[in-house]
């Protein structure tokens, strides 16, 4: 079933979900109706790794933006949102790597993480001021409840930022910049979550006492991170948190720590001194092949 260049198919609400779309315009219509019905739902990697659209007018009832769906869209330039009760998935928008610009209207409800990760133009994102769920601050895309960091755009050619008083940095929320040199993070801050760093030029950085959970990889691939002082509350050290990390030559293990992964440190220096409760191991003579089980029980 197909209404010139998208093919697509009705769901249980006799709603259109767009399956995929073959055409090659670049700027790309998707009608508000086919065949009678409205279309409601972008489905999953619908206009993945198209390599011709530059622009997307939605359709006024969508609902709906699946994970992938503008996946690798290499030329897109910008994406203005409609004005509906509007649900991004995550990684519904992601190596997009010319996209500059994208506009969050009023009635957008959901944007999952990561958002817009690896979208390495993006420096402008703009939020209605009357979005009950999302709000922008300096170009960077935060969730007001609770208070979260979603997406430093990575773009943006900053070389320093000071994180607002937030409680969350989302998954990939820093990742991927390649000007940002350093960021202060709050007292506020509980969760660093999956790869919220990951890719990033940070080349010290201090975890205030607050953060008690520090997500997998989140960290991973900070090739000039050489100086990082951990949370004294964080209770374990996942895999690939530091992996990667291949500047970082001391780092010391908080007594809070009760589990460190074997795998938190692949492909860092050999000679990379890890200190564990007073007690320090070489990367390259223990190698730490078993999970770390420390502390009092």
């Amino acid at each position: 079933m197909k209404y010139k260049d998208f093919g697509y198919e009705l769901n249980i609400d006799d709603e259109v979900r767009l399956i995929k779309y073959h055409g090659l315009d670049t700027n790309v219509y998707i009608p508000d109706v086919i065949d009678g019905h409205q279309v409601t739902i972008i489905g999953e990697s619908c206009f993945e790794d198209n390599e011709s659209m530059k622009r997307i007018r939605f359709p006024k009832n969508l609902k709906k933006i699946e994970n992938s769906a503008f996946g690798g869209c290499s030329k897109l330039l910008e994406l203005h949102f409609p004005n509906t009760e509007l649900t991004i998935e995550s990684l519904a928008v992601w190596k997009c790597f010319s996209l500059k610009r994208v506009v969050i209207p009023q009635n957008v409800k959901y944007i999952g993480t990561p958002a817009f990760m690896g979208c390495q133009e993006l420096d402008t994102i703009i939020v209605d001021e009357q979005n009950k769920n999302y709000i922008v601050i300096d170009d960077v895309l935060f969730a007001k409840n609770p208070f979260s960091l979603l997406k430093y755009p990575e773009g943006k050619i900053d070389k320093k930022y000071i994180v607002p008083q937030v409680t969350r940095i989302a998954e990939y929320g820093l990742s991927f910049n390649l000007h940002l040199k350093r960021v202060l993070l709050p007292k506020s801050l509980y969760v660093i979550d999956v790869g919220s760093f990951y890719g990033s030029v940070i080349d010290k950085l201090s975890i205030p006492n607050s953060v008690d959970i520090l997500g997998e990889a989140a960290f991973c691939c900070c090739d000039r991170l050489e100086k990082i002082v951990l949370s004294n509350s964080i209770k374990k050290i996942k895999i690939d948190t530091f992996k990667t990390c291949t500047k970082l030559e001391y780092i010391e293990i908080p007594k809070s720590v009760r589990y460190l992964d074997c795998l938190a440190f692949t492909n860092c220096q050999d000679n990379l001194i890890i200190k564990v409760h007073n007690r320090c191991y070489l990367k390259n003579k223990d190698k730490l092949q078993l999970n770390f089980e420390i502390g009092e029980k």
